[in-house]
């Protein structure tokens, strides 16, 4: 029995023209293809709308068209790229790469966020399946490299729809944790809690672990005060020490400035007795005598 049917149309071309590839970006061609592909974009969508209602005022027709909303979507890879996943009424789809994603929203069961850290600029969400003939599947729905910043959109909308979420900063081994309890659904949901007994766990040990690493260990404390005191005690032989060697220094300084001084003393001694000391006599030159005649 098929539930949901998927109508759709490829707009503009899906094979990139080699020859288009170095042109420019003010080429005119390639602006009017630009304008063109956009106009069909309006038409189609016009067209879909007819359609829907159309389809929808049949009288023997039971479906009912759903529409994304645009203000609740959020960036994410479903398949190989980022693509835009947008909220409906009653589903989640991804329409931008094939092969589309659609997920059912009563389908849901339970979400995990993974990597939800503060350092971190993107998050992993993890969608478990109601369990469709007493098993789940082996694999649960991922949607990862979602940006940090659309948190609270997600969160907001997941609390208007009524579903349960956890969070945590590990990412889990879901092919572990899907073996759980398809074991025994039975007691996976009367005796283990469910799926709040693994997930709620895992919460509680990862602030668990947080709040011991923040945790100040009081012997520490006080090892650092004695290292504290010990190092004042060093600080002050240290100063006796510095000041024991500026007084032997100062006794220095005295003993040589007294040298000093009495250098200088000697020095004006011996100039004194210079100037003291008449000036030599100063010979007076001869001339000399001319030789012969009268």
């Amino acid at each position: 029995r098929t539930a949901d049917i998927q109508f759709y149309k490829e707009v503009g071309t899906v094979v990139e023209e080699l020859e288009k590839r170095n042109k420019r970006s003010m080429d005119p061609d390639e602006i009017l293809d630009e304008a063109e592909e956009e106009r069909q974009k309006q038409a189609l969508n016009v067209t879909f709308e007819d359609f829907c209602k159309k389809v929808e005022s049949a009288t023997d027709c039971g479906f009912k068209f759903d529409a994304p909303f645009r203000e609740l979507s959020w960036q994410g890879v479903t398949h190989r790229s980022i693509v835009e996943v947008s909220p409906c009424r009653d589903c989640v789809v991804a329409l931008h790469e094939w092969p589309g994603f659609v997920l059912s929203i009563p389908e849901i069961e339970v979400v995990y966020f993974e990597r939800v850290d503060f350092s971190l600029k993107s998050f992993d969400m993890v969608i478990v399946k109601k369990p469709v003939a007493g098993k789940y599947e082996a694999k649960p729905v991922m949607i990862t490299g979602i940006p940090s910043t659309h948190m609270v959109k997600v969160k907001e909308w997941m609390a208007e729809m009524e579903l349960v979420w956890y969070e945590g900063k590990d990412s889990l081994n879901w092919n572990l944790l899907m073996k759980e309890p398809n074991k025994d659904l039975r007691k996976f949901c009367l005796e283990d809690r469910g799926w709040d007994g693994i997930l709620n766990d895992e919460t509680e040990d990862q602030e668990q672990e947080e709040d011991e690493e923040d945790a100040v260990d009081p012997d520490s404390v006080y090892e650092e005060s004695d290292d504290t005191d010990t190092s004042d005690d060093e600080s002050v032989e240290s100063e006796d020490d510095s000041s024991a060697e500026e007084v032997s220094s100062g006794e220095d300084w005295d003993a040589l400035e007294r040298k000093a001084d009495r250098a200088d003393r000697e020095d004006a001694k011996r100039r004194a007795q210079q100037t003291e000391a008449p000036p030599a006599k100063r010979q007076r030159p001869q001339r000399a005598k001319p030789r012969g005649g009268r």
